[in-house]
């Protein structure tokens, strides 16, 4: 089946020349989301601008009951292979999106203005700052036969973005570098999706929280070489629930979307689905556990306890590698074993770091505006 989808993608190539004989309309503006997923800066830029302007703001993704969604909260939304949707991608200015412009249609996109909003502050290198591990071969191919890999399977690699949404001056070099683009060429502004931070009617409830003393939310990230991490992370989830029940907390568990575990319910644990989008559950938590995850700069705009848990820092770190001192940004308080974390949920103001300072040191933007600033910046350029 995978390799059946990978002749009808590079055969759909023939239809990219194609796009260069239709006119782009700089008031239609597409917008779409990784894995046919609705969440992250897209989502939120997108609700935005078609609330509040007078651009014609279209989403376009293939989950059919997620476009259904949209269009009954009044908003466009289009089937990526419809002919509306198309039509859509073959005339809109904008392609807007969190990762690659794979995620609207590659194949209509050449005289499109990428946008990429990407979906975090890294901590572990990314794009074309890999230069070891498993990912190593996507954007620095070494051999004949990668070089072939990366043409029929991620040809998306070598079509470069327009813009690039940097949330802070202070990480222009890192951006630039990992996107192989002119520093020109970031926009730096704040994030959209942490728009529920500051508007509570973006925010959702939480089920049954307030049975409990203490809501908090673990979410690890991904591991390109250790895809069942979470077994080794917590090797007894009875243990970890004993814990949690004696301290009266409920812990939500995330795991990154490229997990495919998934974790039983337990009565203080609750696993939340990966493609779930987690910001408008955010504000209502009170505290987060995570280990490498971008999450953290993002929850510490907050100003709540931070806990950090990671028991694979060393090979870790050889996988991919950090733009940053680990551990600084830990401030000397990383649980590094199971039993540690057991502890630390014991007592917890021992554990938290200081997140005022982890968002000072990373945040010189606001993301209360981010959504018209990129409007602005936008429609400027257009």
């Amino acid at each position: 089946m995978y390799n059946i989808k990978i002749l009808i993608f590079n055969l759909l190539w023939v239809l990219y020349p194609l796009t260069f004989f239709f006119r782009r309309n700089k008031n239609v503006w597409v917008f779409s989301s990784y894995r046919n997923t609705y969440m992250d800066n897209a989502k939120y830029l997108f609700e935005y601008i078609s609330d509040q302007t007078e651009i014609q703001a279209v989403w376009i993704g293939s989950n059919r009951e997620i476009l259904q969604q949209i269009r009954t909260n009044g908003r466009q939304a289009h089937h990526r292979y419809s002919l509306k949707g198309m039509w859509y991608a073959l005339t809109a200015f904008y392609y807007i999106y969190n990762s690659h412009a794979t995620d609207v249609n590659i194949w209509f996109s050449p005289k499109a203005k990428k946008i990429n909003l990407w979906h975090g502050i890294p901590l572990k290198k990314i794009g074309f700052d890999i230069k070891t591990g498993p990912l190593r071969k996507i954007y620095h191919p070494a051999s004949f036969m990668e070089r072939l890999e990366q043409v029929i399977v991620r040809p998306y690699v070598a079509i470069k973005d327009d813009v690039v949404l940097c949330p802070s001056s202070n990480l222009a070099d890192i951006f630039a570098s990992a996107f192989n683009i002119d520093k020109e060429k970031l926009m730096i502004t704040g994030y959209p999706r942490l728009a529920p931070f500051f508007d509570e009617s973006l925010s959702v409830s939480i089920p049954r929280k307030e049975e409990f003393d203490q809501t908090l939310v673990y979410m690890p990230t991904w591991r390109d070489d250790d895809p069942n991490f979470i077994t080794k992370a917590i090797p007894d989830f009875e243990a970890l629930n004993d814990c949690l029940k004696q301290q009266n907390i409920l812990l939500l568990l995330k795991l990154h979307p490229n997990n495919n575990i998934t974790v039983e319910h337990k009565s203080n644990i609750q696993s939340i689905d990966s493609f779930t989008d987690i910001y408008p559950v955010l504000r209502e938590v009170d505290g987060l556990i995570t280990d490498y995850s971008s999450i953290m700069f993002d929850y510490s705009v907050l100003e709540k306890p931070i806990y950090f848990y990671a028991n694979d820092l060393e090979s870790y770190t050889k996988a991919r590698g950090f733009y940053f001192d680990y551990q600084d940004l830990v401030q000397g308080k990383l649980l590094h074993s199971f039993d540690q974390l057991l502890n630390a949920l014991r007592d917890l103001p021992s554990h938290s770091i200081d997140a005022v300072k982890l968002k000072n040191d990373f945040w010189d933007t606001d993301s209360a505006v981010a959504c018209a600033d990129i409007y602005n910046f936008l429609k400027e350029k257009a």
